[in-house]
């Protein structure tokens, strides 16, 4: 009896891969291509609308007619503009309905818009003049850090105790940002609780060690 002759198996070449097996693989590279030539538009004209508002020359409408899409760092800026001068609807337009905001310090977390102004309102019923004064921010993509001083006298009802005391709150704050088509998704603010009612009576001052 004939034995039978095995082929020894081999690896396949590129000539013996499937026509639809390149076919999937010519597409998914073309898309990696097309996917990255798009992130580089957005990051030249990025980089063009920066150099624009550092040179004081007019920034050019949107490709599609629209207005400019705002970094992180001016969407920040000018959300802590409307709250200085109390201006809620200007703060609307500035956030998504939809906000996730942290009050670290306190454990708040926030859901919505509604929620995170009823916050703000916090603020400034307890500090009538409240204010984020000094800012100082960093940029990074879509995310924005903004290390500020707040200031106010606690001229109304605030803190546990639901107490006015008449003193003056000056400290350090820190704000991240996150901006999403051109509005806030999201934000955590950190901050010494125990040193803020201290300075305005609410809270004995922490004995140094």
């Amino acid at each position: 009896m004939a034995l039978k002759r095995e082929r020894p198996n081999r690896p396949r070449t590129v000539g013996q891969v499937p026509h639809d097996s390149l076919m999937r693989v010519d597409r998914r590279v073309k898309e990696i291509l097309a996917r990255r030539e798009a992130a580089l538009q957005q990051a030249r004209r990025a980089a063009e609308l920066l150099k624009r508002a550092a040179t004081g020359r007019p920034v050019p409408a949107a490709p599609d007619g629209g207005r400019p899409m705002a970094s992180s760092v001016e969407i920040h800026r000018a959300a802590h503009d409307a709250f200085n001068e109390r201006d809620w609807e200007r703060m609307r337009s500035l956030m998504a309905e939809t906000i996730a905001y942290s009050d670290r310090p306190r454990g708040l977390e926030l859901g919505s818009f509604d929620e995170f102004l009823g916050w703000l309102k916090e603020w400034t019923t307890g500090m009538s003049d409240a204010r984020a004064d000094d800012p100082d921010y960093l940029e990074a993509g879509e995310f924005s850090v903004c290390r500020f001083n707040g200031r106010g006298t606690n001229d109304g009802l605030m803190g546990p105790a639901q107490a006015t005391t008449g003193k003056r709150m000056d400290m350090p704050f820190c704000e991240i940002l996150r901006v999403q088509n051109g509005r806030v998704t999201s934000g955590e603010i950190f901050y010494d609780q125990l040193t803020m009612l201290a300075q305005v009576g609410l809270a004995e001052a922490p004995v140094p060690a």
